[in-house]
């Protein structure tokens, strides 16, 4: 599931279509796995958790696109390092 999360993140920093098509289907998958993931990470580090679902969550940050995979990168090695 982290790898799904991550892939996502990647994927959702590299495509430059904001709505529709491969854009919205990389936000669909980045929210499940993000879902099924929070609980775990809050759990251990609540602002890592909030970080991940900010840019993975529904509604899509209005910082920079390039920030997400970093963000989410460095989020998910603050609880699993």
């Amino acid at each position: 599931m982290i790898q799904g999360a991550l892939f996502s993140a990647v994927q959702l920093s590299k495509t430059t279509q904001r709505g529709g098509g491969e854009r919205d289907m990389y936000r669909a998958l980045g929210y499940v796995y993000s879902r099924a993931l929070l609980p775990l990470v809050a759990n251990v580090d609540w602002n890592a958790a909030q970080t991940i679902d900010k840019f993975l969550g529904l509604e899509e940050p209005k910082s920079s696109k390039r920030e997400t995979k970093s963000k989410v990168f460095a989020a998910f090695a603050q609880v699993y390092s």
